[in-house]
């Protein structure tokens, strides 16, 4: 009887032509040696999450967002920031408890940055947070005027001493250095070279672009007086951004569910060139089936393991994962069992 190999390192790939290609890789990843070995790939479990604390469920409670600030996890849950605080006990187990800091409107995805000093805090619904370990009260609302004078806040990122925030009249309002709380209403900058607008920041490399529906923009730090930063004469990238909260920094690149112009979303990389498209068809066959309501509230996240830097999608009722070292996808799908 013939002996049938069957190649487990292709990933997830549905074709148009089922009889053709249809392949799912639901909570496994695709693995290849990296020496001689008695097959060229192989499949390993994606790793799942264990509980360490619990703030107690509601029926409407959702996570609304995370950040590690000056290494100790902070956590939005409803209207509460959190802090999660660990103790390592003597006989070298951990325990874990919560803090809530403040409250944070709206019920939405938020929006963070830290400076090393502040953590920022952008809800959904435009109000500005600061959290600050040394102050009082530690969690403040932004109430400058100068920070809601050109549009409602929308994302933040942190560069060269400066909080920049994009907001709903597609600017990008840039904060005194090292202080979230004061904004000036005339320091802003506008994407200039192709009019469609301000949909998100990006930080690469210490480099400052925004991100607009159909092309990107760079602007580096000149200094001196006023607005410090400077759009790069001639650098415009000719992919935008669909879903805000999908733009996702890890290693050496950035990702984001993007278009160009005429185009349908797709899953991009950048590394300092032009964004390269690294969906497949049958990624892009869903995007382009998802609703605009689905792709707008899109989300992403990413982790390390074992040498793989992963960055997974949300976008519907599909969770889709990439893998940069072996630049192929993989489907989650939650599985709960026994609290693990």
């Amino acid at each position: 009887m013939a002996n049938l190999t069957i190649d487990l390192g292709t990933g997830f790939y549905k074709s148009d032509s089922l009889p053709f290609a249809n392949q799912r890789c639901v909570n496994l990843y695709p693995n290849f040696p990296q020496a001689p070995a008695l097959k060229s790939s192989s499949l390993f479990n994606v790793s799942g999450l264990r509980e360490v604390a619990n703030v107690g469920r509601k029926s409407n409670q959702r996570n609304r967002g995370s950040w590690v600030f000056n290494g100790v996890p902070y956590f939005v849950n409803e209207g509460n920031l959190y802090r999660l605080d660990r103790t390592v006990n003597f006989d070298g187990s951990e325990t874990y408890s919560t803090t809530v800091i403040g409250e944070v409107d709206g019920n939405g995805r938020c929006s963070f940055a830290d400076n090393g000093r502040q953590l920022m805090i952008i809800d959904n619904e435009g109000t500005g947070y600061i959290y600050q370990p040394t102050a009082t009260p530690q969690c403040q609302t932004i109430t400058d005027a100068g920070f809601t004078a050109n549009g409602t806040p929308r994302k933040v990122v942190f560069v060269d001493s400066y909080f920049v925030v994009t907001t709903s009249n597609n600017v990008a309002i840039i904060s005194a250095p090292f202080d979230g709380l004061d904004w000036n209403a005339l320091d802003f900058i506008s994407a200039e070279a192709d009019p469609d607008g301000v949909i998100a920041p990006l930080v690469f490399k210490n480099q400052l672009y925004l991100l607009g529906t159909e092309t990107t923009e760079a602007y580096t730090n000149i200094g001196g007086a006023g607005v410090p930063f400077q759009r790069v004469n001639g650098f415009i990238l000719s992919t935008g951004c669909t879903s805000p909260d999908t733009v996702r920094n890890i290693g050496n690149a950035v990702l984001w569910i993007g278009r160009g112009e005429n185009e349908q979303p797709s899953v991009f990389i950048f590394n300092g060139s032009e964004p390269q498209r690294v969906s497949t068809t049958a990624i892009d066959n869903l995007l382009h089936d998802a609703s605009p309501d689905d792709i707008q509230s899109a989300f992403s996240w990413a982790y390390s393991q074992r040498g793989h830097d992963f960055v997974g999608f949300t976008f519907g009722n599909f969770t889709f994962v990439y893998d940069l070292a072996t630049q192929k996808w993989h489907e989650c799908v939650s599985d709960v069992r026994d609290g693990r």
